[in-house]
């Protein structure tokens, strides 16, 4: 699992450091491995692992990761699918709109 730069996105403060470290050494492995298994792809579940993650941080920081029917774990499983799904549908609109953009400059 990559972890460079991911914790650059978020503040540094102290509480939030260690606020990081719990999320990235509890959930880290089962939010990357998510990412990996639904792209297929190293490079894009570590790009998908930065964004989830920086999101799980931001949530948890806001309470929005405590639920009275779900665990944490379930929560941020959820979100992880969530935001994984959403980065591939985002990443096939663009491929399928650049090949037709591409298709109409070789036929004009």
């Amino acid at each position: 699992m990559q972890s460079s730069n991911i914790f650059d996105a978020v503040s540094d403060a102290p509480c939030i450091g260690s606020l990081r470290d719990h999320i990235y050494n509890t959930y880290g492995s089962v939010i990357y491995g998510i990412c990996l298994n639904i792209s297929g792809n190293e490079k894009t579940a570590a790009a998908i692992f930065q964004m989830v993650f920086v999101e799980l941080v931001q949530k948890f920081l806001l309470g929005e990761m405590e639920s009275p029917v779900n665990s944490r774990q379930i929560c941020v499983i959820k979100h992880t699918y969530k935001v994984t799904l959403e980065y591939l549908q985002i990443t096939d609109i663009r491929a399928a709109l650049k090949k037709i953009f591409h298709q109409q400059r070789i036929v004009a």
